[in-house]
C-alpha cells in the first residue's frame, strides 16, 4: 500500500489520428485557422501522454516542464506527433520548443516547408541533406567540407558588393579564402 502511490497507472494509448488525417483536416480549413487545428492536435496529444481526460487540461501558454514531462513522456508525445503530421520530429522537440503555442508554430512551419519542398527539387535535395546529416556526426573534415560548399553556395544566390567583401576579407579565415578564389575562378 505504502509504495502504490508511486507507481502510475496504466496510460490511456495515445490519441494519434490515423495517418494522412492531418493532412485532409488542414486542407479543408482556410490558411488562418490552421493553427487552432494544430494546437488542438498537440493538445489532445499533450493530454493523451500526461493521461488528462481531455485538451481542456493543457493550458497552450504552460512549460512542458511545468506539466511534469520526463525524458520518456517528451519521446512519447514526439512519436505521437511524428505519427499524427507524418514529419519526422527530433528527440528534443519539447527542449527546443517549450510550450504547445511555441511548439504548434514549429509544426506549422514544417507542414507548409514540406508542401514548399515537394514543388521545389532544390529544397528536396536539401532536405535529403539535412536527413543524411541529422543521421549521424560527420567527420571534421566533412563538416569543413560542407561548411565551405554550402558558403559558397550561399554566395551564389545573394552576392556581395565590393564594400561588404573587402570587410569580409579582413577577417575571413585561410578556408574562406580559398572558397573565395575556388568560387571566382570557378575551381570545382
Amino acid at each position: 500500500p505504502l509504495f502504490r502511490g508511486l507507481i502510475r497507472g496504466a496510460r490511456r494509448p495515445s490519441a494519434a489520428p490515423e495517418e494522412g488525417a492531418l493532412a485532409a483536416r488542414l486542407a479543408e480549413v482556410p490558411a488562418e485557422e490552421q493553427e487552432a487545428v494544430l494546437l488542438d492536435l498537440v493538445r489532445t496529444q499533450v493530454a493523451a501522454v500526461l493521461g488528462h481526460a481531455s485538451a481542456d487540461a493543457v493550458d497552450p501558454e504552460r512549460g512542458f516542464g511545468d506539466f511534469g514531462f520526463d525524458s520518456l513522456s517528451a519521446v512519447e508525445l514526439r512519436n505521437n506527433l511524428a505519427a499524427a503530421t507524418g514529419l519526422r520530429l527530433p528527440a528534443t522537440l519539447i527542449f527546443d520548443y517549450p510550450d504547445p503555442r511555441v511548439l504548434t508554430g514549429f509544426l506549422l512551419a514544417e507542414l507548409g516547408r514540406g508542401d514548399a519542398e515537394a514543388a521545389d527539387p532544390a529544397l528536396t535535395a536539401l532536405a535529403q541533406l539535412e536527413a543524411g546529416l541529422a543521421a549521424g556526426e560527420p567527420a571534421e573534415a566533412t563538416r569543413m567540407a560542407l561548411r565551405t560548399r554550402l558558403e559558397v553556395l550561399l554566395a551564389t544566390l545573394y552576392p556581395r558588393t565590393g564594400a561588404e567583401e573587402g570587410e569580409r576579407l579582413d577577417t575571413a579565415t585561410d578556408e574562406e579564402l580559398f572558397a573565395l578564389i575556388d568560387q571566382d575562378f570557378e575551381v570545382r
